[in-house]
């Protein structure tokens, strides 16, 4: 049985605020910015970070992808309310300005598109879209994008985690591998936060905070900030334990 253990000599609110104020004195760089995110709720904090991430004078597409392809649609619903009541601009709008080509249109139907939140999967379903991406992939000569772009943007992340898992089974290479061999740059990057949080957020967080250091002071913030992992509208810690096994 726990105990709780309370201090003989509990401080005032006005000293708790007193150190409060000489320890945000002390802040600076990427603490200080991750401090000042966690004072939001995480839609603001995503609206904070995307907006400032999208701007010309911050640019960082990188932060922006992963704040979009690491949510449920449910929270890209809700943080996008959230960042046309802070900024007075629509997030399709910002990404249409700033992003480009396959990756460009990646977010834009990410971000735009209802997807299932629920378990309920479809093996044939999954079969076909495992096919589709080989022949839109490693059979062929070059890459039809468009096939990934729908696929990857339509279907929930139970629906596209037994597709990576079919995948697998009938061409024997994981989805990760063949995405990293057909596709480059931002465009690699979403789909691989996309299908990586499809099957694991907690592990997919983990490589991003522990492993991928340095961290940028944009891009650290916002890793941290998805600890929280919501499904279903319940709120669940993820546990972070880092796999070093590669995809």
């Amino acid at each position: 049985m726990s105990t709780v253990t309370i201090p003989p000599n509990l401080t005032s609110p006005r000293d708790d605020a007193v150190q409060l104020h000489h320890a945000f004195e002390e802040l600076h760089g990427k603490t200080e910015t991750a401090i000042l995110l966690w004072m939001h709720d995480l839609p603001g904090r995503d609206a904070i970070i995307v907006k400032q991430a999208l701007s010309s004078d911050t640019l960082n597409l990188e932060a922006a992808t992963e704040v979009i392809c690491s949510r449920t649609p449910y929270q890209i619903y809700t943080f996008k309310q959230h960042y046309f009541g802070k900024f007075g601009s629509y997030l399709e709008h910002d990404i249409e300005h700033r992003a480009s080509g396959d990756h460009k249109k990646l977010l834009l139907a990410y971000a735009s598109i209802p997807r299932s939140e629920g378990l309920e999967v479809n093996p044939e379903m999954a079969a076909a879209d495992a096919n589709a991406l080989y022949k839109a992939g490693e059979k062929r000569f070059g890459t039809d994008e468009k096939t990934f772009i729908q696929i990857f943007s339509e279907r929930s992340n139970a629906q596209l985690a037994v597709a990576a898992a079919a995948y697998r089974q009938a061409h024997g290479r994981s989805l990760a591998k063949a995405i990293k061999k057909e596709t480059s740059g931002l465009f690699e990057f979403a789909l691989l936060s996309i299908l990586r949080c499809s099957q694991n957020p907690a592990k997919y967080f983990a490589k991003r905070i522990f492993l991928d250091s340095p961290l940028s002071p944009t891009k650290m913030p916002q890793t941290v900030a998805a600890q929280v992992d919501e499904r279903s509208g319940n709120k669940r810690h993820c546990t972070y334990k880092v796999n070093r096994d590669k995809d």
